[in-house]
């Protein structure tokens, strides 16, 4: 099962992933990691993120991203 997102702006997007966290001190490591999660579903298609629950299940990347890009609708 994978939860869809469409992303109109993914540079927009990256930069809003970015400033939160840079926000909410995480550290750079984990920003570095959603970013490169971003890219890999964005290169798919530029227009919709795919997010392979699998993939990220246990993992507290989905919940953030999924949160900030539905955010960004």
């Amino acid at each position: 099962m994978a939860t869809i997102l469409k992303i109109t702006n993914k540079a927009r997007t990256q930069e809003l992933l970015i400033t939160h966290m840079k926000k909410y001190k995480y550290k750079p490591v984990f920003v570095k990691k959603v970013d490169n999660i971003l890219n890999q579903f964005c290169d798919i298609n530029p227009e919709v993120v795919i997010i392979d629950e699998m993939f990220l299940r246990f993992n507290a990347l989905y919940w953030l991203v999924v949160y900030l890009c539905y955010s960004l609708l």
